[in-house]
């Protein structure tokens, strides 16, 4: 199944072409990361180059066809009844039923075609005119003269007389209060006969809310073609649009010029001068994890008067999820989606992000929300909405690990669990032998060790020492709770009694004082004690 346009993985409202080539095919829209085709209800060329225009093709010959004239599809039919009025960046932007919503079979797949060049079926002297239900043209003989209108609709065809293509700007935008002047021009792009007085009016349609003579004046032209041309050789015209002042909040209206049938009207968009302002509700929402999902509302904010305002012409509005501590596809479900404003509609809507319940005890986590539009003059305002989970798992601890040459044991990993520590045979514990779990997941304290013992002998029996362990030096005037004894030894021989007393500063601090008793108090005694 040959694929074209993106690759398999695939993100909400991307498209591609499949089963034909890299400019034609049937059309599959991804949602959920699941790819799916289109019905063919309603699909029209303004659809088509919407798909076009989408996959970065051209769009001034962009064909429609239905009756899954590419074969048909396999999964899901996502859209249904789709209307564009083909200056849409986005097939997902356009109007439909929404995603999975049809009546349709796969025998209804629509398909489109982007070529570089004007289709040709018919002969050098024939006309071609749309074709059957099949999608097969019909030809008709040149005994049928050339006019301005497409689509044979008189009988009449375009394709085989000399033909022209509108080539001003696709886009202009005004304010309200303001006049535009738009270069209008026809270019010659194919040369068969003369153009002989020949006559195209330019045409104004509103959309939307867009009403002439309220919110727009639009002064008629025409553009006349009159001799010869060759290729390339243009006829222009200036119009002008004024955008009247209303004082009310619209959003945004459209209006298209055009000329005659031909396609790739000029779009022009009446900036509310009064401002359409959309964004988020709230500026942060809290969600527990177990909950599962977080509802963030996206409205049009009311003017200053307290009136909700109309919307002129359809828009979209990109929605995209952003890290923070939280990770998308471990914490959250990652977010890109497409939230609609029509006229007539409610000017908001509600954006449904999936949490993930992963039963980690994790505490707070966040990540955030952004709004950004399809380059569209709308007013953004609260642009980012900041989400925060909640953890409602219990705190739990870490496992804690054996300190070298000793172990530890508790009575679980839950807030206030104890833990034990103990050292081997000839090993002493530095540091504190207990740490409990506390509120915040940690264990209290740090993992004590533990040391190997030494013995240290020394002949003064009284007054302060000084000896040297482990290439440290030491002095001992008191008692430490790391001591623990002390014995007597007379030429190598330990005396029987020789207990002693320990006495000294609190635990902790490195002080030794020892009085002997029952030992005889003489230059031959050896005194010896543990550390």
């Amino acid at each position: 199944m040959p694929v074209f346009g993106v690759p398999s993985v695939c993100e909400n409202g991307q498209v591609r072409l499949v089963d034909g080539s890299d400019t034609e095919g049937r059309v599959e829209v991804c949602f959920n990361n699941t790819w799916g085709t289109v019905c063919d209800d309603d699909w029209d060329s303004d659809d088509a180059r919407v798909v076009c225009r989408q996959l970065g093709l051209p769009t001034e010959y962009a064909v429609a066809y239905s009756n899954a004239r590419y074969g048909e599809g396999e999964g899901p039919i996502l859209l249904d009844d789709v209307e564009c009025f083909g200056f849409e960046p986005l097939l997902q932007l356009c109007q439909h039923n929404g995603v999975g919503n049809n009546n349709c079979g796969h025998l209804e797949d629509a398909s489109v075609s982007c070529s570089t060049e004007r289709p040709m079926f018919c002969g050098e002297d024939e006309f071609q005119c749309p074709g059957d239900d099949f999608g097969f043209p019909r030809c008709l003989p040149f005994m049928y003269l050339c006019d301005s209108i497409v689509d044979c609709v008189d009988g009449f065809d375009e394709q085989n007389c000399s033909t022209i293509e509108l080539t001003s700007p696709c886009e202009y935008s005004v304010k309200e209060g303001e006049t535009e002047s738009i270069k209008v021009c026809l270019t010659v792009t194919k040369v068969a006969r003369s153009l002989i007085h020949r006559v195209f009016p330019i045409e104004v349609t509103p959309f939307g809310s867009a009403k002439n003579e309220t919110d727009y004046t639009f002064y008629n032209e025409t553009i006349v073609f009159n001799g010869s041309y060759s290729e390339g050789d243009s006829e222009c015209v200036v119009v002008t649009v004024i955008a009247h002042t209303d004082g009310i909040v619209e959003g945004i209206e459209m209006i298209s010029v055009s000329v005659g049938q031909l396609v790739n009207p000029v779009y022009v968009f009446v900036i509310d001068y009064d401002y359409l302002k959309v964004g988020f509700v709230n500026a942060s929402y809290s969600v527990s994890e177990s909950s599962g999902v977080v509802e963030i509302a996206v409205t049009a904010f009311p003017d200053s008067s307290g009136n909700v305002p109309s919307i002129g012409i359809p828009f979209g509005l990109r929605i995209t999820s952003g890290d923070g501590t939280a990770v998308a596809g471990e914490d959250y479900q990652d977010v890109l989606a497409t939230v609609y404003f029509r006229p007539d509609h409610t000017p908001s809507a509600v954006i449904r992000v999936s949490i993930t319940d992963d039963s980690l005890s994790e505490g707070e986590e966040r990540f955030t929300v952004q709004l950004k539009s399809y380059d569209l003059p709308i007013v953004l305002a609260n642009t980012v909405t900041e989400i925060v989970i909640e953890d409602d798992d219990e705190m739990r601890c870490p496992d804690l690990e054996n300190p070298a040459d000793g172990s530890v044991v508790y009575d679980g990993l839950v807030v206030g669990s104890q833990a034990t520590y103990s050292c081997d045979d000839g090993y002493r514990l530095v540091g504190g032998s207990t740490r409990t779990c506390e509120s915040d997941g940690t264990w209290s304290g740090e993992s004590p060790l533990c040391s190997q013992s030494v013995v240290v002998c020394t002949v003064e029996l009284v007054g302060e020492i000084e000896v040297e362990i482990n290439s440290a030096t030491y002095s001992f005037s008191g008692v430490g709770s790391d001591i623990t004894g002390f014995v007597c030894k007379l030429d190598g021989v330990t005396l029987p009694d020789c207990s002693g007393t320990l006495t000294g500063l609190s635990p902790g601090q490195h002080w030794l004082r020892i009085v002997p008793v029952g030992c005889s108090v003489n230059s031959g005694v050896t005194f010896c004690f543990e550390v």
